[in-house]
């Protein structure tokens, strides 16, 4: 069984909800979301605009000062590690028959 898009299906949802609510409540209700979108399409525009001047920066690999055993235990168990050994107590001496 194919299911549909979750695109189509967003904005299938959407427009059937901003329709029914312009019509129950007028189409002024839809003034405040347009201008949202009017927004978001500007900086949008200027966002291509922008990487198409300059274009799109590469990433660069990311290194770590850390050794490798040292990132194969997990953080949680590292701390675990150094906290619990401040913790314990000394050993007792042994008691000494008369």
């Amino acid at each position: 069984m194919r299911f549909t898009p979750l695109s189509l299906l967003l904005t299938i949802q959407i427009s059937t909800w901003c329709v029914l609510g312009a019509w129950v409540h007028g189409w002024q209700l839809l003034c405040y979301p347009a201008a949202w979108v009017v927004i978001a399409a500007v900086f949008y525009g200027l966002n291509v605009a922008y990487d198409r001047k300059h274009g799109k920066p590469g990433q660069e690999p990311v290194t770590h000062s850390v050794p490798v055993h040292e990132l194969s235990i997990p953080a949680r168990h590292r701390r675990l590690e150094t906290a619990t050994v401040g913790y314990m107590s000394p050993p007792r001496p042994a008691i000494e028959e008369c």
